[in-house]
């Protein structure tokens, strides 16, 4: 993918940017800048006919999402002066700094709205991707947080992205890093589709599994609904050790630590895995004193306030650990019940549907400890639980492996960057 690069060891000059190559030229945005314009501002609300709206959360760095843009009405008049053109750079000025979208020649007719900039520039002198890339990347980022330190509403406007200062290679060299970057791009949105397929065949999976079991043909109408007639129903409360939740060191006296016991707060449990957060550490002293909010290896963790519902198992690297109060503790302790059958049963959007339904609070919703140990759960026997457990684990796995292949383009990504838009590697042209 990069044959085409070689190293460079000499021909550098120090630039307000840094070590760029001897023949490459730092420039204002100004400089290749034809034409740009704010958004459109509108009170109307949306419509199911009309033109498209392109909003903040619309840009995909360089894409544009159409599939959930609003439609607006609107005159002929403001559709030619906010219209979109193939090739058009457009800004998030406001909340979202570093999002940007370049117009296709694929894209339906649209206008942008008022929280964007649109730019036009002069294709002799800057590769639109290329730019784009650069716009990503720590060059660029870090002269925009220079423009907005110390706001608390950052916004940047044309003036700001008129004064960054770029790095400019021959159009034919932007050409060629832009092809590099983009093709490393194609294969993240490659493995992004496999992701998204491999959680597909999961949903499909757990609903068929879940609900028809193994190989069943007799059937019983229940409280869930129809399920295979040798399976009973419990509640979690019955099958587990007392179901609890965690607490704050600080509750109780203690201060945090340099080193000790981990202690996790709810962001560790997201889209049913347990991800490694911004942990602290606290004491055995408070460790010991907090006993109720005490994690082991195995435990199924459950968040009970804020995004409420989401599940994960502690990993076995864990061996004991504290959680704080967003997250409720199920540790199962029934011979008969696979803790993993049950982690999939919980880790379902309907049973997610469900706590949004008995939840209280509307700006902070929350589910009570109560309603945790009364959730309802179907038990097959213990050879169909690992089974079922087995299947829907091995689609976990795929998707943990594509998600870390992700990770890997991503990082190789952000090297290319740096290296290429840097001239520290060459293309040949």
């Amino acid at each position: 993918m990069v044959s085409n690069v070689k190293e460079v060891r000499e021909g550098f000059k120090m630039t307000k940017l840094g070590y760029i190559p001897t023949d490459w030229n730092i420039r204002k945005v100004n400089d290749f800048t034809n034409e740009h314009k704010q958004g459109f501002y509108t009170k109307e609300g949306y419509t199911d006919e009309g033109t498209y709206l392109i909003r903040i959360t619309d840009l995909q760095n360089p894409k544009i999402n159409f599939d959930c843009m609003p439609k607006i009405e609107i005159d002929n008049k403001t559709y030619k002066q906010f219209k979109v053109e193939e090739k058009d750079f457009l800004f998030a000025r406001s909340g979202a700094i570093g999002r940007y979208g370049i117009v296709n020649k694929d894209n339906p007719a649209a206008i942008f709205a008022s929280y964007l900039i649109r730019f036009k520039f002069d294709l002799t002198k800057i590769n639109n991707t290329y730019f784009g890339y650069f716009y990503e990347s720590n060059l660029c980022m870090a002269q925009l947080k220079a423009i907005t330190q110390g706001s608390t509403n950052i916004n940047i406007n044309a003036d700001n992205i008129k004064s960054l200062s770029v790095p400019i290679p021959t159009i034919e060299e932007q050409q060629k890093i832009a092809e590099i970057l983009s093709s490393v791009d194609e294969q993240i949105e490659n493995t992004d589709q496999l992701i998204d397929k491999s959680k597909e065949l999961k949903k499909g999976l757990i609903q068929q599994l879940m609900t028809k079991g193994i190989g069943h043909t007799e059937f019983k109408q229940t409280e869930l609904g129809e399920i295979p007639v040798e399976w009973r129903i419990t509640t979690l409360s019955e099958i587990s050790d007392f179901i609890t939740k965690g607490s704050t060191p600080t509750t109780y006296g203690y201060e945090w630590v340099e080193s000790g016991i981990q202690f996790f707060k709810s962001d560790v449990v997201k889209e049913g895995r347990f991800v490694y957060g911004d942990y602290k550490f606290i004491s055995e002293e408070a460790h010991m004193q907090m006993s109720r909010s005490k994690i082991l290896t195995g435990d199924i963790l459950i968040t009970i306030t804020g995004n409420i519902g989401r599940v994960a198992i502690v990993p076995k690297e864990i061996k004991e650990s504290n959680i704080n109060q967003h997250i409720a503790r199920i540790r199962v302790m029934n011979e008969s019940v696979n803790p993993l059958f049950v982690y999939h049963w919980l880790n379902q959007e309907k049973l997610v549907d469900y706590y949004m339904l008995i939840k209280t609070g509307l700006a902070y919703p929350q589910i009570s400890l109560k309603q945790v140990r009364e959730t309802i759960v179907p038990i097959p026997s213990n050879k169909e639980q690992q089974k079922i457990a087995e299947i829907l684990s091995t689609i976990d796995l795929q998707i943990e492996n594509y998600e870390q292949e992700k990770e890997k383009y991503a990082e190789l990504k952000k090297g290319l960057m740096q290296q290429l838009l840097t001239g520290k590697l060459r293309v040949t042209v």
